[in-house]
């Protein structure tokens, strides 16, 4: 365990590259990029294997390839547990997809297994994957028998020990954050139908994006009012998917992938500050991709399908334009905090670690500035009140410090 993270695999990646090629970030983030790349193809294959149609599959890849809901995943260094356990984590589900078509052989079933191992060593997000694998077995039309529910045995428990492991090692570095049990049901509530509603919102409409979304600040307990009209938007994708329609099966499938997916990422058991995060869509939003493909891939030839195809290209250069843009954020810790700040301006948290970077550099009076700041927005944050006395030390007012 490190920093209270267990993924192995990722930890020695980085153990290699640093002795290597120290902190010269360009190695990092071309690794990133090129499982990226690899991800983008195995998301071809793995949509095409699901509907049997190469223009679904190329719509699902190109989605994944250019949202911009993915640049966290790929151009933050540290994500790159996110990047390397979603490859393997395509791999054991295209590993599954050919044990079911292959008439079961036990090869395959093995290879899909030890897929999932290395994607569960890599990030822990990986459990979800034995609900996908049900899906599958749904989707295509496999009978449950006592063999389909033997076979995920090993990936259920497999599941249950990374789980486990997940809270112990979050729990070492006091990730879980007790806080969420503060607030009163129907707040819990209303806060995971919120962070379903942002994930569905910027499917579409990706912008606005903000390095860190925090709980939202209470006035005498009541959420603002955008947190309690997610349920509205919930209600109606929850009609969309269950009305009658030629796609409705494509459309259940899709919609579970992404909740199952999602899942561990809806802060139920709360860990951090943050509320939501881009990068939890990098493979929960492959559900959604592959609806979309299956949508275009169904309306056949006419003018119909013209303007649908026409509309979809000018969303692909819209997402691309705002992916590239959105890549500077990512460029150090300043940036990022600028990011923080503008998207979050009445949350402490930003200023408090712009305050760091800048005591790290010597700028002891903008620090003072960060710090002072943080303390009026959480008076009782008491790592503000300790560096901005260290700060007053070292300049040499002890009766501030004091």
């Amino acid at each position: 365990i490190y920093l209270g993270n267990y993924h192995p695999f990722t930890t020695m990646i980085y153990f290699f590259f640093y002795n290597w090629f120290d902190l010269n970030p360009m190695p990092y983030h071309l690794l990133n990029v090129i499982l990226h790349v690899i991800n983008v193809l195995l998301v071809f294959k793995l949509a095409e294997q699901l509907s049997g149609k190469q223009i679904t599959a190329f719509i699902a890849a190109i989605l994944f390839a250019v949202h911009p809901l993915h640049v966290e995943s790929v151009a933050w260094i540290s994500e790159l547990k996110d990047v390397l356990y979603s490859c393997f984590f395509l791999l054991s589900m295209l590993a599954y997809l050919k044990y079911m078509k292959s008439g079961l052989q036990m090869r395959d079933y093995w290879l899909s297994l030890g897929f999932f191992l290395a994607s569960l060593f890599s990030k822990s997000a990986a459990v979800t994957l034995p609900l996908i694998l049900i899906a599958f077995d749904i989707y295509k039309g496999r009978k449950f028998n006592t063999k389909s529910i033997l076979e995920k045995i090993p990936f259920i428990a497999l599941s249950l020990l990374f789980g486990i492991l997940t809270i112990l090692s979050q729990k070492t570095q006091g990730s879980i954050n007790i806080q969420m049990l503060t607030f009163n049901p129907v707040t819990r509530f209303f806060f995971l139908t919120s962070a379903m509603s942002f994930y569905f919102i910027k499917f579409i409409f990706p912008f606005n994006l903000s390095a860190m979304n925090y709980y939202p600040i209470l006035h005498n307990g009541v959420l603002p009012w955008q947190y309690y009209a997610s349920i509205i938007l919930i209600i109606f994708i929850a009609w969309f998917v269950l009305k009658k329609s030629v796609l409705r099966k494509e459309i259940i499938f899709g919609v579970s992938f992404f909740l199952i997916a999602i899942s561990v990422m809806l802060q139920i058991l709360s860990v951090g500050s943050a509320l939501t995060a881009e990068r939890y869509t990098y493979i929960s939003y492959i559900g959604l991709f592959y609806v979309v493909g299956q949508w275009i891939s169904s309306l056949g030839i006419g003018r119909r399908k013209n303007i649908v195809i026409a509309v979809f290209s000018l969303f692909i250069l819209v997402f691309s334009v705002q992916t590239f843009g959105r890549i500077s954020v990512w460029q150090n810790a300043y940036t990022i905090n600028e990011d923080i700040i503008e998207h979050n301006p009445d949350v402490f948290i930003g200023y408090w670690m712009r305050g760091n970077l800048k005591r790290t550099e010597n700028d002891m009076e903008g620090a003072l500035q960060d710090y002072t700041k943080a303390i009026k927005l959480d008076p009782f944050n008491d790592d503000s009140y300790y560096n901005r006395g260290n700060i007053y030390d070292r300049i040499g007012d002890p009766k501030s410090a004091i």
